[in-house]
C-alpha cells in the first residue's frame, strides 16, 4: 500500500477550498458593496419624502396662516321700538278717512240767514224818569230791536291729523258780510210831552237797512279715538270773535236841513269751544259726519260810536262789559273724495249765540267842548240765530298711506 502524503493531500484540499472561496468571493464582495448603496438610496428616498412632506406641511400652514378668514355678515341691529299706537293703514284703503291725510286745507263760501233780537229792559229808563219828574211814566209804543237778513262770506280751515299720538289741530278763519240787512226796531225811548207836561216815555217804530260784519278766528286741538270706518275727535280750543254793526243813517230835519249820523256798535268776545267730530266712512270715496259743539263765552265788550257830520255835537260812549252766555252749534256734513288730492264738502249748520246784559254807564253829550247832558245806557241781553250751509273744496296733503308704505313704523 503506498504511503499517504498528508502534505500534498492537505494542499489539494486547501487549494480546492480556496478556489471555491475565490469563486464565491466576487458575489460576496458585490453583495457587500451594493448593500450599502441600496441602503443609501433608500435613506435618500426616505429623506426626500420627509422633505416633501415638510414642504407640504409648511406650505399648508403658510396658506392657512395667510388666508383671510371668511367675512361674516354683521348681525342685524334690533328693530327700533315702535311708538304706540301703531296704526298702519292697508296698502289700498277701502274707506275714506280724514285721518288718512296729515293736512286738509278747506276753503269755500259760507251762506246763512241771520236773525238777531234784543231783550229790551226799560226799567232803567223808568227809574230815570221817576227821579227826574217825580212820577211814574206812561209807556207809549213798544220797545223793539231786531235784525235779519242774509250773510255771505268765506271760511278757511286747516286740519292736521297727527299720526303719533293721534292729535288733531285745526286753525280757522271766517269772514261774513251782511251788506243789506234790515233793522226793525224802535227809537231808544224819549220823554213824551202831552203839551202841558211830560207824562211818559215814547218808543217810535223805526227801521233801516244796515251792514253787519263778522270776523271769526279759531284754534282747536283734540284727540282722535277709533279708526277705520268710525272715528271720533274730541277737541277744545280758543276762539276770538268780532261783530261790527254799522247803523249810519241820513235824513232831513223838520227844518229842512240834511243830516248824516255815523253810528256803529262793535262787539268783541272770546270763547272756549268744546266739541266732537263724529265721522263714518261709507265707501272709498264718501264720508258723512256731524259736529256738535258748545262755546263758553268770556271777556265780552261792546263799544258804541256816534257822530254827526257838520256838527259841533259829540257823543262819548264808554265801553261796557257784556254778560257771558254759552252758544251752541250743530253741523252735519257730507264729503266726497274726487281723487288723492282733492275732495268736496257740503255742510248744513245751525247756531245760537248771544250776550248777557251789560253793566250800566253814562253817555256824555257835548257841544263845542261843553257838556250838555249825561244819559245812562246799557247793552240789553240778546240772542242771535243762524242757519245756513257751507260748500268747501278741500286739498288733501301728506297721505299717510304713502308715507307708511315707506316706513311702517314711524310713517315717515
Amino acid at each position: 500500500m503506498p504511503p499517504v502524503r498528508h502534505g500534498a493531500a492537505g494542499s489539494m484540499v486547501v487549494a480546492c477550498l480556496f478556489s471555491c472561496f475565490a469563486q464565491e468571493a466576487p458575489a460576496h464582495d458585490s453583495l457587500q458593496t451594493r448593500a450599502p448603496t441600496n441602503l443609501h438610496e433608500e435613506i435618500i428616498d426616505d429623506s426626500s419624502q420627509v422633505t416633501d412632506t415638510i414642504k407640504d406641511t409648511t406650505t399648508a400652514r403658510t396658506a392657512r396662516d395667510t388666508a383671510q378668514p371668511p367675512v361674516q355678515a354683521a348681525p342685524n341691529p334690533p328693530p327700533p321700538r315702535p311708538i304706540e299706537p301703531v296704526e298702519t293703514p292697508p296698502a289700498s284703503s277701502q274707506n275714506f278717512l280724514l285721518q288718512d291725510w296729515g293736512k286738509i286745507i278747506s276753503i269755500g263760501p259760507w251762506l246763512s240767514y241771520f236773525y238777531y233780537s234784543e231783550d229790551i229792559d226799560i226799567s232803567p229808563l223808568v227809574q230815570e224818569f221817576r227821579d227826574e219828574y217825580s212820577l211814574s211814566p206812561r209807556i207809549i209804543g213798544t220797545p223793539k230791536s231786531t235784525e235779519y237778513g242774509a250773510l255771505i262770506g268765506v271760511r278757511l280751515q286747516i286740519s292736521h291729523y297727527l299720526r303719533h299720538p293721534n292729535l288733531f289741530i285745526r286753525p280757522g278763519f271766517a269772514l261774513l258780510l251782511g251788506p243789506n240787512n234790515t233793522y226793525d226796531g224802535s227809537s231808544q225811548g224819549q220823554p213824551y210831552d202831552s203839551g202841558s207836561s211830560v207824562v211818559g216815555i215814547q218808543f217810535t217804530p223805526y227801521s233801516q237797512q244796515k251792514t253787519n260784519i263778522f270776523l271769526f278766528g279759531s284754534f282747536d286741538m283734540g284727540y282722535r279715538f277709533g279708526q277705520w270706518r268710525w272715528s271720533c275727535v274730541a277737541y277744545g280750543g280758543l276762539d276770538a270773535k268780532l261783530w261790527i254793526r254799522d247803523m249810519s243813517q241820513s235824513g232831513t230835519t223838520p227844518y229842512g236841513e240834511a243830516y248824516t249820523v255815523d253810528m256803529s256798535e262793535t262787539y268783541c268776545w272770546l270763547s272756549v269751544p268744546l266739541g266732537v267730530i263724529l265721522t263714518r266712512s261709507v265707501s272709498s270715496g264718501v264720508l258723512i259726519g256731524m259736529e256738535p259743539r258748545i262755546d263758553l263765552m268770556f271777556f265780552g265788550q261792546m263799544k258804541a260810536l256816534q257822530s254827526v257830520e257838520n256838527s259841533d255835537v259829540t257823543y262819548d260812549f264808554p265801553p261796557v262789559t257784556l254778560g257771558n252766555r254759552a252758544s251752541y252749534r250743530l253741523e252735519a256734513f257730507f264729503q266726497m273724495r274726487r281723487n288723492d288730492r282733492a275732495s268736496l264738502r257740503f255742510a248744513l249748520f245751525g247756531m245760537v249765540y248771544g250776550f248777557g246784559r251789560s253793566n250800566s254807564d253814562f253817555e256824555t253829550t257835548s257841544e263845542s267842548g261843553s257838556v250838555v247832558s249825561r244819559i245812562a245806557f246799557l247793552e240789553p241781553s240778546s240772542a242771535s240765530y243762524q242757519i245756513g250751509f257751507t260748500f268747501s273744496v278741500e286739498l288733501l296733503r301728506n297721505s299717510y298711506e304713502k308715507r307708511f308704505a315707506r316706513n311702517p313704523i314711524r310713517g315717515e
